[in-house]
């Protein structure tokens, strides 16, 4: 038995000893004065009962990272013995218009930074809106990703994070948010990237859910995706200074990693668990980081991944976005999760996505579990995809209007 339900019998026994004080100096004489010492003794004691009690049911037990809680999260697994073992990272991305999460304060310089206030955090960094002043009157908006400062120790953890920096400063694409600056404050590393007002489309498919009671439309998805893989066919392109390729791969295409700005654009966001040639920080062996629900199947069984990876995950997020529903979904949670993740699509789901329209073939082929029967580039899958996007920005851009119209004129 744990001590706190020692604690609890202890107290119900030591109740019970005075009630029974109080019962017998009733029996014997009802003005003996032992009845008010044993009374306001019972009293006492069962007010301390019942307030740890009712005090044990206020707490916040923090959750346990399953898949019902990891589905908008990411996390980093351990492969290892009998049953492994899932670690929370939320790993939020960097640069989304978003609520506070904390109460907003006077501005604190940082650098040559004013943050202005905090919009996110998670395992890694806290991230700020932050504005850079310059002369005559020059100023221009970041967003600043701040190191947690426990993490500076962390030689994994900083390369990890100079990495992320280096990538995303090369990365120059109108679909891809950018970082335009990093460096040190004292002892804490810092990146800044691009400002974007928008949201993620985690959050989009939810408030679109809320006000029309269903997913989002076929042509608006295949857009969304469109977009991304014009991004990724870029990424996967890249070359380092000698002309080696780096054969990147994102790990991490998700709803919550793919925004929608109010233009309408669609902007692919947070390489911070990217796969690279040329990487610093190295992977641990048995190590899968990313997002349970969005993986492929290799990627889950801790195998070597490439870039289908990637367009097998963005299949992934264009069936979330048509059905609302995860294709993955598992009563059990933890690693029971992560095991049928690495199984991919059953046949029999494969066959149900030839029903959904414009998209159902399309996915039967991205979300083929041997890679050889997927799509082979980010180009091709986008090839396939184009005829059904065609000039759907505009209805991105409306669609932003109809569900953040007052969020996002406030924020502006």
């Amino acid at each position: 038995m744990n001590p706190r339900g020692k604690a609890t019998i202890g107290l119900w026994v030591c109740a019970l000893a005075a009630a029974g004080a109080a019962a017998r100096a009733v029996i014997v004489d009802t003005h003996d004065p032992r009845i008010w010492f044993a009374l306001a003794a019972l009293s006492s004691l069962l007010a301390l009962l019942f307030w740890r009690r009712g005090a044990r049911t206020a707490v916040a037990i923090p959750e346990p990272v399953t898949a019902e809680t990891a589905s908008h999260r990411n996390a980093t697994v351990y492969i290892g013995g009998s049953t492994g073992r899932i670690v929370e990272e939320e790993r939020r991305s960097t640069a989304k218009m978003g609520t506070p999460r904390s109460p907003a304060s006077e501005p604190l310089t940082f650098g040559r930074y004013r943050l202005l206030r905090r919009i996110d955090g998670g395992g890694m960094a806290d991230i700020y809106t932050a504005v850079l002043h310059g002369a005559e009157g020059f100023r221009r908006l970041f967003v600043i990703k701040r190191l947690r400062p426990e993490l500076a120790r962390s030689r994994n953890a900083v390369e990890q994070f100079i990495d992320e920096a280096k990538l995303g400063s090369s990365l120059a694409h109108p679909n891809i948010v950018p970082v335009f600056d990093f460096g040190k404050v004292g002892d804490e590393y810092f990146l800044a990237e691009e400002f974007v007002v928008g949201r993620d489309i985690a959050h989009l498919l939810r408030r679109h859910v809320e006000r029309a009671s269903r997913p989002l439309e076929p042509r608006l998805m295949l857009y969304i995706a469109h977009e991304v893989l014009d991004a990724l066919a870029y990424a996967h392109a890249l070359r380092d200074d000698n002309g080696t390729p780096l054969d990147l791969v994102h790990r991490d295409v998700s709803p919550g990693n793919i925004m929608l700005t109010e233009r309408g654009e669609v902007k692919l966001l947070d390489f911070g668990i990217v796969k690279s040639i040329g990487r610093i920080s190295k992977s641990e062996d048995g190590v899968v980081k990313g997002n349970i629900d969005f993986m492929s199947p290799e990627q889950a069984r801790s195998e070597q991944v490439d870039q289908r990876s990637d367009l097998f995950s963005l299949g992934l997020v264009v069936h979330h976005g048509l059905t609302g529903e995860h294709l993955y979904r598992s009563s059990y949670g933890g690693m029971e999760h992560l095991r049928r993740a690495g199984e991919g699509p059953t046949a029999a789901q494969l066959a149900a996505l030839g029903e959904l329209p414009l998209a159902g073939p399309i996915l039967r082929k991205a979300l083929a579990v041997d890679p050889a029967l997927r799509f082979q580039s980010a180009a091709e899958f986008a090839a396939a995809v184009a005829p059904h996007a065609a000039g759907a920005k505009p209805e991105a851009a409306a669609l932003m209007r109809r569900l953040y119209a007052d969020e996002l004129g406030a924020h502006a």
